[in-house]
């Protein structure tokens, strides 16, 4: 396992691909790393509630949030991490995680 995290280290440092794949081959034979990041992050329902309805919640925040309505944006996104939802903003999107 140590040999993993020091491995993961220095994916993280260098991005080298030839690196990610033998993280990752080493990391199969302890059954580690075999789901994508997002999916593992988004695994499961998070608080009984589907992607659907975070999804809804998400598109309901940017709405509130384009029409200026910030005490509205601000409790969707408290009620979401209330429900253990963690939203991620960017330029481009909101992305959501398990907290």
């Amino acid at each position: 396992v140590a040999v993993l995290f020091e491995l993961a280290n220095e994916v993280n440092k260098t991005a080298a691909p030839h690196l990610v794949s033998q993280l990752k081959s080493l990391a199969a034979t302890l059954g580690l790393l075999q789901r994508p990041a997002i999916e593992f992050l988004q695994g499961g329902s998070a608080a009984g509630m589907s992607e659907l309805q975070i999804a809804a919640q998400i598109e309901a925040r940017s709405a509130a949030k384009k029409s200026k309505n910030y005490a509205e944006s601000d409790r969707i996104r408290k009620a979401l991490l209330d429900a253990g939802i963690v939203l991620e903003d960017s330029a481009l999107d909101t992305t959501w995680r398990r907290a």
